[in-house]
């Protein structure tokens, strides 16, 4: 069966969507998990990778020295912690290929919005080249918090269950949070879950029924409402980071990130 790739080529790059067998007759957006007839949610947290490719078509396309590079561009200054020594992540957890999977953090809000659009603009541009017999209507954006509890309360997958009954997860905790208490809390370096001193790669930890991953813990979730998230970060407690709660933010962050849900008007 002719494969067909959904990924946007740019400067040699295969990032930000995903791949799938033959495009079928209904639209089923790039990238996304079928969550009802109108609703697709991201599997993942958005990765390094994923955010170098939006960093890079803009730097293709406006220049390097230009004010929407500058802008795109994350604030890896964020790793900088009080009482901690972090350098390392500073200069290396964005751009280094070892941390390619891991999810992008140092984003604002704003941030946030511009990929979503720029997102749902490529995708639309993939689309006209597909000739799919049909104008779709569709966007990327943030999800609302209604959104994500929706999917969050949802079971363990099949994979995550085999796992457990095998009893390979016995050791481990289902979520990338700070299960220590304390003075540690926000600190680099400090080992609160499995061994993992700060986020996790981005298909890790628990998935459920729908084979999305880290909607708790990794890292805090953007929402539409700008300046709260939702799931917790690797900071974060369990009891921060549950179903009906919110953690605010003013500014980027270690412990934030986003995915983004696709919204299809006529699928």
């Amino acid at each position: 069966m002719k494969k067909y790739f959904t990924f946007i080529l740019i400067s040699g790059a295969t990032i930000i969507l995903s791949a799938f067998y033959k495009l079928p007759k209904r639209f089923s957006p790039p990238g996304a998990v079928q969550i009802n007839d109108t609703l697709w949610y991201d599997q993942t947290e958005m990765s390094n990778i994923n955010w170098r490719e939006f960093v890079g078509w803009v730097e293709k396309e406006y220049g390097h020295d230009s004010r929407q590079y500058i802008k795109a561009l994350p604030d890896t200054l964020v790793w900088r912690e009080k009482n901690s020594y972090n350098e390392p992540y500073v200069n290396y957890y964005y751009r280094h290929v070892a941390y390619n999977n891991f999810p992008v953090v140092g984003i604002s809000y704003e941030q946030a919005v511009d990929f979503c659009k720029w997102r749902t603009d490529r995708v639309k541009e993939y689309l006209l080249k597909q000739d799919m017999g049909k104008t779709y209507v569709f966007e990327y954006r943030l999800p609302d918090k209604s959104e994500w509890q929706g999917v969050s309360l949802l079971g363990w997958g099949k994979k995550a269950k085999m796992m457990i009954r095998s009893g390979k997860y016995n050791n481990n905790r289902p979520y990338n949070l700070n299960y220590l208490s304390g003075d540690m809390n926000g600190i680099a370096g400090t080992i609160a879950n499995k061994g993992a001193d700060i986020t996790s790669p981005c298909e890790s930890n628990f998935p459920n029924e729908k084979d999305l991953y880290n909607l708790f813990g990794n890292v805090a979730e953007m929402t539409r409402e700008r300046g709260k998230s939702v799931g917790g970060g690797w900071i974060h407690t369990l009891e921060q980071s549950e179903f009906n709660n919110t953690v605010s933010y003013e500014k980027p962050a270690s412990w934030l990130g986003f995915r983004c849900v696709c919204v299809v008007k006529n699928p």
